[in-house]
């Protein structure tokens, strides 16, 4: 029987094995981008990378502040002066994509304020990446992908973030590996890989449960203030900049535009296929951060019944389970407007709120036993949605 006896396998002009051999054991080591073109099931940090889950709306106009819009993505403005975005869901994607995320802007601001900053992310919990190696001698390496589109050529700043310590993703305590990529044609959809060694700082400690572990950070815009990280490719401090890259007045102009999509972060040095899965897998990981409740609009009506079940009178209420356990026992915010009308409870609150559930409260006292319902307002167009928010 003949034999081969080799440590690796590699391509001609390749940078790394495809094939690692332990010598040892004999045990070996793949580097994997597909398995017959497709998906190699990897386990992707990112939630809702190929942006289809936008439970919110699919388009947000006059933007000027810090919100969420498509699912899991948050956007963070700070001193824009009169300077406004848009957000919108759209289907302008590359091949192997049906959706994208693209961020406009929609009135310029003249001039830019040193301290503006204009930068959109995405935090995982740390409980979802404990299994990581980093803060260690010898840290895991991890490989971010995306696809991206704009308008303007040139480097732009990113960002990899891990907490320290159960710190803000925004802290002087949190850990930062700032890095630029560039778009070389504009107008075109284009893939950028990007591999990172985890920090290995062993003074630091890994933050825990659902609090921030870590971010996954792009900036699109940077005042004179904000621009002055020189060291990159390296962990460091955060102190909520970026560097100087050729990108970083996105409010200069209302023809600036940028689109991403197939966001993926997987352990190890390449970049494999993105790791699809069924709108409903991905529905459920974004509902652990935000729920909807949707009592729908005029011509389509939800009734909410409420309940006085107390031997006494006073506020009716009424259970709600989450559909997945959240993050953390979530805010409530009313998005729509109300019927107002006799028998009718105006208003609710939010109660006994567990990250399971909890119970809705109406603002009007009925008798024992009695029940009552809260409904949108009959007005031509309304609508009416409660937001339950566990985002980090």
């Amino acid at each position: 029987m003949s034999e081969i006896k080799v440590n690796s396998i590699k391509g001609v002009g390749a940078s790394a094995a495809a094939i690692t051999i332990d010598n040892s054991s004999g045990a070996c080591t793949a580097n994997l981008s597909s398995v017959n073109g497709g998906s190699i099931g990897t386990n992707n940090l990112v939630i809702n990378g190929n942006m289809l889950i936008s439970q919110r709306g699919i388009q947000f106009t006059a933007q000027s502040g810090t919100a969420y819009h498509l699912d899991r993505w948050e956007i963070n403005a700070y001193n824009v002066d009169t300077g406004r975005y848009q957000v919108d869901q759209v289907t302008d994607a590359p091949d192997g994509f049906k959706k994208s995320l693209k961020y406009s802007c929609t009135t310029a601001n003249g001039s830019q304020n040193t301290n503006e900053q204009m930068y959109f992310q995405q935090q995982i919990e740390a409980q979802n990446i404990d299994w990581l190696k980093f803060y260690h001698a010898s840290p895991d390496k991890v490989t971010l992908s995306f696809h991206v589109k704009a308008n303007n050529t040139g480097s732009y700043g990113a960002a990899l973030k891990l907490g320290d310590n159960n710190s803000t993703e925004n802290s002087g305590d949190t850990r930062s590996y700032p890095f630029q990529f560039t778009i070389s044609s504009a107008n075109t959809w284009e893939k950028k890989t990007v591999s990172i060694t985890l920090d290995s700082d062993t003074n630091q400690a890994k933050s825990t449960g659902a609090n921030f572990g870590m971010a996954v950070q792009f900036w699109l815009s940077a005042g004179t203030a904000r621009d002055s990280i020189t060291s990159l490719n390296a962990w460091t401090s955060n102190n909520n900049q970026t560097s100087a890259v050729d990108n970083k007045t996105f409010f200069s102009s209302t023809n600036n535009n940028f689109f991403i999509t197939g966001v993926q972060l997987e352990v190890g040095s390449t970049a494999s296929n993105f790791a699809s899965e069924s709108y409903a897998d991905t529905l459920r990981k974004c509902q652990r951060y935000l729920y909807i409740l949707d009592l729908g609009a005029v011509g389509n009506i939800r009734y909410l019944i409420l309940h006085r079940l107390n031997n006494n009178s006073g506020a009716p209420h009424q259970p709600i389970e989450f559909p997945v356990v959240m993050r953390s026992a979530p805010s409530m915010s009313k998005d729509g407007t109300s019927y107002t009308g006799t028998g009718y409870q105006s208003n609710i609150s939010l109660g006994g709120v567990l990250a399971s559930g909890c119970n809705l409260y109406g603002d009007t006292a009925t008798a024992a036993g009695d029940s009552t319902f809260h409904r949108v307002n009959t007005t031509s167009g309304s609508t009416l949605r409660y937001f339950f928010s566990a985002e980090l």
